[in-house]
C-alpha cells in the first residue's frame, strides 16, 4: 500500500499529501515515517528539505521498560487523501508546536465537499526488554511492537471501528419511520435501509419502554 501521494515542502506549514490507499484504512505513523525517509532517499528535491518527522520514544523507565515511539511532526502538517472517509490513525502523532492527533491534520486543501473524519488511538503500551541471551536489542523490541501494532490493528480492532463509524454515518445520514411495530433508519437516500428495530422487544434500544 502507497501512504504518501506527495509532499510540499515549500508550504509553511510543510504538507504530506496522503495516497488514495490510504482512503478507509488505518495508518500508523511509522508507516508514513518509513515512507516518507524512502522519498528522500530516492527524490533529490526532498533531500535539501529538513526531515520532515521523525520517530522518538524508546527511553528507558528503569526495570527493562521503555516508553513507546511517537511520530513528531517537524513544521509539517498531515493532508488526507481529497475524498469523504473515515481515517484511522493507530499511534500517538504530535507536532512540534504542541499539538497532537487530528490536530497534526490539515483539511484547509482539501474540496469543500469531502467530509474526512479521522479517528484517533494511540496506543497505551510500553516495551518491556526481556533479557534471551539472543542480541535482541531495546531498539528491536521496539521495532517489532511498532511493526505488530500495524499488522493488528489493520487486521483487528480498526477495521471493527472503521465499521462501526460507517454504521453510525449512515444511520444518522436519513430519514427514520414507524412500520408496523418495527422503526426503521435510511442512509442518506432515504431508500437504502440501514437498520430496523422492534418497537415490541424490550432488550431493543427502541423498544416502547425506552424510546
Amino acid at each position: 500500500m502507497t501512504i504518501i501521494a506527495s509532499i510540499d515542502g515549500t508550504a509553511s506549514p510543510r504538507l504530506v499529501y496522503l495516497h488514495s490507499d490510504t482512503v478507509g484504512t488505518s495508518i500508523h505513523p511509522l508507516e508514513i515515517y518509513q515512507e516518507m525517509r524512502a522519498l528522500r532517499r530516492t527524490d533529490e528535491s526532498l533531500r535539501k528539505f529538513d526531515l520532515f518527522m521523525t520517530m522518538e520514544g524508546n527511553i528507558s523507565k528503569g526495570g527493562g521498560k521503555f516508553t513507546e515511539r511517537y511520530a513528531i511532526l517537524k513544521n509539517t502538517r498531515i493532508v488526507p487523501y481529497d475524498t469523504s472517509h473515515v481515517l484511522i490513525i493507530t499511534g500517538t502523532l504530535i507536532t512540534d508546536d504542541g499539538f497532537e492527533g487530528i490536530f497534526a491534520f490539515d483539511k484547509a486543501p482539501l474540496s469543500p465537499t469531502t467530509a474526512v473524519d479521522i479517528a484517533y488511538i494511540p496506543p497505551q503500551v510500553e516495551v518491556i526488554e526481556v533479557n534471551t541471551g539472543s542480541g535482541v536489542t531495546p531498539q528491536d523490541i521496539s521495532d517489532i511492537a511498532d511493526a505488530s501494532a500495524v499488522e493488528v490493528w489493520a487486521s483487528t480492532e480498526a477495521l471493527t471501528i472503521l465499521s462501526d463509524l460507517a454504521f453510525v454515518k449512515d444511520i444518522e445520514g436519513g430519514k427514520w419511520e414507524i412500520v408496523g411495530s418495527e422503526m426503521v433508519f435510511y442512509k442518506a437516500d432515504n431508500t437504502t435501509e440501514v437498520a430496523r428495530f422492534s418497537l415490541d422487544d424490550p432488550n431493543t434500544p427502541t423498544s416502547r419502554t425506552r424510546v
